[in-house]
Protein backbone atom coordinates (compact mmCIF):
# COMPACT_ATOMS: atom_id res chain seq x y z
CA UNK A 1 0.00 0.00 0.00
CA UNK A 2 1.49 3.30 -0.73
CA UNK A 3 1.62 5.56 2.26
CA UNK A 4 1.58 9.71 2.98
CA UNK A 5 5.21 9.72 2.70
CA UNK A 6 5.64 8.22 -1.11
CA UNK A 7 6.88 11.67 -2.08
CA UNK A 8 8.49 12.89 0.64
CA UNK A 9 11.75 14.82 0.22
CA UNK A 10 10.80 15.04 -3.87
CA UNK A 11 10.07 18.11 -5.63
CA UNK A 12 7.93 17.31 -8.12
CA UNK A 13 6.47 18.69 -11.58
CA UNK A 14 3.30 18.10 -12.85
CA UNK A 15 2.02 19.39 -16.23
CA UNK A 16 -1.22 19.65 -15.62
CA UNK A 17 -3.68 21.81 -17.16
CA UNK A 18 -7.27 20.98 -16.20
CA UNK A 19 -7.07 19.97 -12.34
CA UNK A 20 -3.97 22.52 -11.68
CA UNK A 21 -5.32 22.96 -7.88
CA UNK A 22 -6.06 19.08 -7.29
CA UNK A 23 -2.50 17.98 -8.14
CA UNK A 24 -0.64 20.00 -6.45
CA UNK A 25 -2.88 19.26 -3.27
CA UNK A 26 -2.33 15.40 -4.04
CA UNK A 27 1.60 15.80 -4.32
CA UNK A 28 1.35 17.81 -0.71
CA UNK A 29 -0.94 15.37 0.62
CA UNK A 30 2.25 12.60 -0.24
CA UNK A 31 4.70 14.88 1.18
CA UNK A 32 6.08 16.03 -1.98
CA UNK A 33 6.83 19.50 -2.61
CA UNK A 34 4.87 20.79 -5.80
CA UNK A 35 5.96 22.79 -9.15
CA UNK A 36 2.96 22.86 -11.03
CA UNK A 37 2.39 24.33 -14.62
CA UNK A 38 -0.10 23.64 -17.22
CA UNK A 39 1.18 23.23 -20.08
CA UNK A 40 -1.76 23.08 -22.73
CA UNK A 41 -5.30 24.17 -22.92
CA UNK A 42 -7.64 23.50 -25.55
CA UNK A 43 -9.11 25.82 -28.29
CA UNK A 44 -12.52 25.10 -29.59
CA UNK A 45 -12.67 25.81 -33.23
CA UNK A 46 -14.32 29.27 -33.96
CA UNK A 47 -16.44 28.08 -36.41
CA UNK A 48 -16.35 24.25 -37.28
CA UNK A 49 -18.06 23.52 -40.73
CA UNK A 50 -17.46 19.60 -39.93
CA UNK A 51 -19.39 20.03 -36.53
CA UNK A 52 -22.43 22.38 -38.44
CA UNK A 53 -22.70 19.12 -41.32
CA UNK A 54 -22.48 16.33 -38.72
CA UNK A 55 -25.76 18.17 -36.65
CA UNK A 56 -27.52 18.13 -39.89
CA UNK A 57 -26.84 14.77 -40.70
CA UNK A 58 -27.54 13.34 -37.26
CA UNK A 59 -30.45 15.18 -37.69
CA UNK A 60 -31.94 13.66 -41.22
CA UNK A 61 -30.62 10.15 -40.03
CA UNK A 62 -28.14 9.88 -41.84
CA UNK A 63 -25.56 8.88 -38.85
CA UNK A 64 -26.08 5.35 -37.00
CA UNK A 65 -23.63 5.89 -33.63
CA UNK A 66 -22.36 8.41 -32.39
CA UNK A 67 -19.02 8.21 -30.42
CA UNK A 68 -18.28 10.82 -27.52
CA UNK A 69 -14.18 10.90 -26.43
CA UNK A 70 -14.48 13.23 -24.08
CA UNK A 71 -16.80 15.47 -21.63
CA UNK A 72 -15.19 18.58 -22.85
CA UNK A 73 -15.37 18.01 -26.63
CA UNK A 74 -19.27 17.00 -26.41
CA UNK A 75 -20.06 20.54 -24.20
CA UNK A 76 -17.59 22.64 -27.23
CA UNK A 77 -19.80 20.37 -30.37
CA UNK A 78 -23.30 21.15 -28.44
CA UNK A 79 -22.16 24.88 -28.17
CA UNK A 80 -20.73 25.30 -31.73
CA UNK A 81 -23.96 23.37 -33.30
CA UNK A 82 -26.26 25.67 -31.48
CA UNK A 83 -25.48 28.08 -33.41
CA UNK A 84 -26.51 26.93 -37.08
CA UNK A 85 -29.14 24.55 -35.98
CA UNK A 86 -32.03 24.26 -33.70
CA UNK A 87 -30.03 23.18 -29.96
CA UNK A 88 -33.47 21.15 -29.24
CA UNK A 89 -33.77 19.26 -32.52
CA UNK A 90 -30.10 18.71 -32.65
CA UNK A 91 -30.51 17.28 -28.69
CA UNK A 92 -33.35 15.41 -29.65
CA UNK A 93 -31.89 13.38 -32.46
CA UNK A 94 -28.57 12.95 -30.43
CA UNK A 95 -31.05 10.90 -28.04
CA UNK A 96 -32.47 8.83 -30.45
CA UNK A 97 -29.10 7.77 -31.72
CA UNK A 98 -26.97 5.22 -30.44
CA UNK A 99 -24.12 7.16 -28.42
CA UNK A 100 -20.91 5.75 -26.67
CA UNK A 101 -19.67 7.65 -23.97
CA UNK A 102 -15.26 6.73 -23.83
CA UNK A 103 -15.59 7.26 -19.91
CA UNK A 104 -17.28 9.60 -17.08
CA UNK A 105 -16.69 12.56 -18.54
CA UNK A 106 -19.05 12.38 -21.39
CA UNK A 107 -21.55 10.73 -19.77
CA UNK A 108 -21.96 13.49 -17.31
CA UNK A 109 -21.97 15.88 -20.32
CA UNK A 110 -24.49 14.12 -21.68
CA UNK A 111 -26.56 14.10 -18.42
CA UNK A 112 -26.28 17.72 -17.98
CA UNK A 113 -28.17 17.41 -21.39
CA UNK A 114 -30.88 15.20 -19.93
CA UNK A 115 -29.01 12.42 -22.32
CA UNK A 116 -28.22 9.13 -21.26
CA UNK A 117 -25.92 7.19 -23.14
CA UNK A 118 -26.45 3.67 -25.06
CA UNK A 119 -23.19 2.39 -23.89
CA UNK A 120 -20.29 3.24 -21.86
CA UNK A 121 -16.97 2.24 -22.18
CA UNK A 122 -15.35 0.36 -19.51
CA UNK A 123 -12.03 1.05 -17.50
CA UNK A 124 -9.39 2.12 -18.53
CA UNK A 125 -11.67 3.67 -21.17
CA UNK A 126 -9.01 3.41 -23.61
CA UNK A 127 -9.87 3.21 -27.93
CA UNK A 128 -9.26 -0.85 -27.20
CA UNK A 129 -12.16 -0.92 -24.95
CA UNK A 130 -14.06 1.16 -26.72
CA UNK A 131 -13.95 -1.35 -29.83
CA UNK A 132 -14.48 -3.89 -27.54
CA UNK A 133 -18.01 -2.49 -26.52
CA UNK A 134 -18.83 -2.12 -30.20
CA UNK A 135 -17.94 -5.68 -30.57
CA UNK A 136 -20.36 -6.85 -27.99
CA UNK A 137 -23.09 -4.36 -28.18
CA UNK A 138 -23.03 -2.55 -31.41
CA UNK A 139 -22.78 -4.02 -34.98
CA UNK A 140 -20.87 -1.15 -36.96
CA UNK A 141 -20.81 -3.01 -40.61
CA UNK A 142 -22.56 -0.78 -42.93
CA UNK A 143 -23.11 2.18 -40.92
CA UNK A 144 -21.98 5.22 -40.54
CA UNK A 145 -19.97 5.82 -36.71
CA UNK A 146 -19.34 9.62 -35.63
CA UNK A 147 -16.89 9.82 -33.49
CA UNK A 148 -15.75 13.29 -31.80
CA UNK A 149 -12.55 13.68 -31.75
CA UNK A 150 -10.06 15.71 -29.53
CA UNK A 151 -6.61 16.77 -30.00
CA UNK A 152 -5.65 15.30 -32.51
CA UNK A 153 -7.21 12.10 -34.78
CA UNK A 154 -6.91 8.63 -32.94
CA UNK A 155 -5.69 6.49 -35.98
CA UNK A 156 -6.23 3.34 -34.10
CA UNK A 157 -9.66 3.89 -33.31
CA UNK A 158 -10.44 4.77 -37.22
CA UNK A 159 -8.33 1.91 -38.47
CA UNK A 160 -10.74 -0.30 -36.14
CA UNK A 161 -13.89 0.90 -37.04
CA UNK A 162 -12.94 0.73 -40.76
CA UNK A 163 -12.05 -2.65 -40.15
CA UNK A 164 -15.06 -3.52 -38.90
CA UNK A 165 -16.78 -2.33 -41.89
CA UNK A 166 -18.31 1.32 -40.25
CA UNK A 167 -17.93 4.75 -42.36
CA UNK A 168 -16.05 6.78 -40.31
CA UNK A 169 -17.57 10.16 -39.86
CA UNK A 170 -14.76 11.94 -37.98
CA UNK A 171 -15.41 15.86 -35.98
CA UNK A 172 -12.90 17.85 -34.55
CA UNK A 173 -14.03 19.85 -31.54
CA UNK A 174 -10.73 21.75 -30.58
CA UNK A 175 -6.99 21.89 -30.50
CA UNK A 176 -4.13 22.19 -28.19
CA UNK A 177 -2.55 25.28 -27.36
CA UNK A 178 0.19 27.04 -24.90
CA UNK A 179 -1.23 28.28 -22.42
CA UNK A 180 -2.02 32.19 -22.29
CA UNK A 181 0.53 32.53 -18.60
CA UNK A 182 3.52 30.89 -19.64
CA UNK A 183 5.83 31.61 -16.74
CA UNK A 184 5.35 28.28 -14.80
CA UNK A 185 5.67 26.34 -17.98
CA UNK A 186 9.16 28.17 -18.80
CA UNK A 187 10.26 27.97 -15.33
CA UNK A 188 9.29 24.39 -14.75
CA UNK A 189 11.57 23.45 -18.22
CA UNK A 190 14.39 25.66 -16.89
CA UNK A 191 15.00 23.61 -14.07
CA UNK A 192 14.39 20.32 -15.72
CA UNK A 193 17.42 21.23 -17.74
CA UNK A 194 19.19 22.46 -14.99
CA UNK A 195 21.68 20.14 -13.74
CA UNK A 196 22.17 21.66 -10.90
CA UNK A 197 18.25 21.87 -10.07
CA UNK A 198 16.81 18.65 -8.70
CA UNK A 199 14.20 17.80 -10.15
CA UNK A 200 13.43 14.09 -8.71
CA UNK A 201 9.87 13.19 -9.82
CA UNK A 202 7.66 14.41 -12.92
CA UNK A 203 3.98 13.63 -13.54
CA UNK A 204 2.28 13.63 -16.23
CA UNK A 205 -1.41 14.14 -16.16
CA UNK A 206 -2.58 12.31 -19.56
CA UNK A 207 -1.21 10.92 -22.41
CA UNK A 208 -1.88 14.24 -24.70
CA UNK A 209 0.31 16.43 -22.00
CA UNK A 210 3.36 13.68 -22.49
CA UNK A 211 3.37 13.98 -25.93
CA UNK A 212 3.18 17.48 -26.36
CA UNK A 213 6.02 18.23 -24.03
CA UNK A 214 8.62 19.16 -26.84
CA UNK A 215 6.25 22.01 -28.12
CA UNK A 216 7.32 24.39 -25.13
CA UNK A 217 10.79 23.13 -25.08
CA UNK A 218 11.31 24.47 -29.02
CA UNK A 219 9.04 27.59 -27.76
CA UNK A 220 11.44 28.22 -24.91
CA UNK A 221 14.73 27.30 -26.92
CA UNK A 222 13.50 30.10 -29.83
CA UNK A 223 12.64 32.44 -27.41
CA UNK A 224 16.13 31.95 -25.85
CA UNK A 225 18.66 30.97 -28.22
CA UNK A 226 21.47 31.18 -25.78
CA UNK A 227 19.93 29.23 -23.26
CA UNK A 228 19.73 24.85 -23.12
CA UNK A 229 19.62 22.95 -26.60
CA UNK A 230 15.94 22.26 -26.79
CA UNK A 231 16.03 18.43 -26.99
CA UNK A 232 17.94 18.76 -24.12
CA UNK A 233 14.86 18.74 -21.58
CA UNK A 234 12.94 16.59 -23.68
CA UNK A 235 15.76 13.77 -22.99
CA UNK A 236 15.78 14.56 -19.19
CA UNK A 237 12.31 13.67 -19.49
CA UNK A 238 12.76 10.16 -20.64
CA UNK A 239 16.34 8.80 -20.33
CA UNK A 240 17.48 9.34 -16.56
CA UNK A 241 16.88 6.53 -14.71
CA UNK A 242 13.36 6.29 -13.35
CA UNK A 243 11.41 4.42 -11.11
CA UNK A 244 7.12 3.95 -11.55
CA UNK A 245 4.83 5.50 -8.69
CA UNK A 246 1.51 3.68 -8.18
CA UNK A 247 -0.53 6.79 -9.03
CA UNK A 248 -4.46 7.62 -9.04
CA UNK A 249 -5.15 7.56 -12.23
CA UNK A 250 -4.09 6.57 -16.02
CA UNK A 251 -2.01 3.59 -17.02
CA UNK A 252 1.58 3.59 -17.40
CA UNK A 253 3.63 2.06 -20.15
CA UNK A 254 8.05 1.82 -19.65
CA UNK A 255 9.49 3.00 -23.10
CA UNK A 256 12.54 1.16 -24.04
CA UNK A 257 14.57 3.36 -22.04
CA UNK A 258 12.78 2.46 -18.62
CA UNK A 259 10.91 5.28 -18.34
CA UNK A 260 7.36 5.35 -17.97
CA UNK A 261 4.71 7.16 -19.95
CA UNK A 262 1.28 7.36 -19.91
CA UNK A 263 -1.50 4.99 -21.39
CA UNK A 264 -4.44 6.76 -23.68
CA UNK A 265 -7.27 6.83 -21.07
CA UNK A 266 -7.57 7.11 -17.59
CA UNK A 267 -8.15 4.49 -14.81
CA UNK A 268 -9.55 5.19 -11.12
CA UNK A 269 -6.91 3.51 -9.39
CA UNK A 270 -6.83 5.23 -5.63
CA UNK A 271 -4.32 6.81 -3.28
CA UNK A 272 -3.39 3.47 -1.69
CA UNK A 273 -4.40 0.75 -4.22
CA UNK A 274 -2.45 -2.17 -4.94
CA UNK A 275 1.02 -1.29 -6.03
CA UNK A 276 2.25 -2.13 -9.87
CA UNK A 277 4.28 -4.81 -10.47
CA UNK A 278 8.14 -3.80 -10.22
CA UNK A 279 7.39 -1.02 -8.06
CA UNK A 280 10.59 0.56 -6.36
CA UNK A 281 10.37 3.08 -3.95
CA UNK A 282 11.82 6.91 -5.29
CA UNK A 283 15.19 7.96 -4.29
CA UNK A 284 15.79 11.58 -4.01
CA UNK A 285 18.34 12.56 -6.79
CA UNK A 286 17.08 9.82 -9.08
CA UNK A 287 14.34 11.38 -11.74
CA UNK A 288 11.12 10.09 -11.05
CA UNK A 289 8.47 10.09 -13.95
CA UNK A 290 4.76 8.84 -13.16
CA UNK A 291 1.18 9.21 -14.68
CA UNK A 292 -1.68 10.62 -12.50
Amino acid sequence: MTSASSLAGLRVVALESRRAAEMERLIERLGGTPAVSPSMREVAAAENPAAVDFANRLMSGQVDVVVLMTGVGTRHLVSQVQRHVDRQRFLTALADTITIARGPKPVAALKELDIQPSFRVPEPNTWRELLKTIDAEVPVANHVVAVQEYGKPNASLVAGLEARGATVLPIKIYSYDFPEDLAPLEANIRALAATKDRITARFWGSASAFHWRTKPLQMVDQNQSDSMQTDRPNRAATDRPTVVLPAPGGPVRTNRNGSSMPGQGSSRAEIGGPRRAGFRPPTPGRTTTAAL
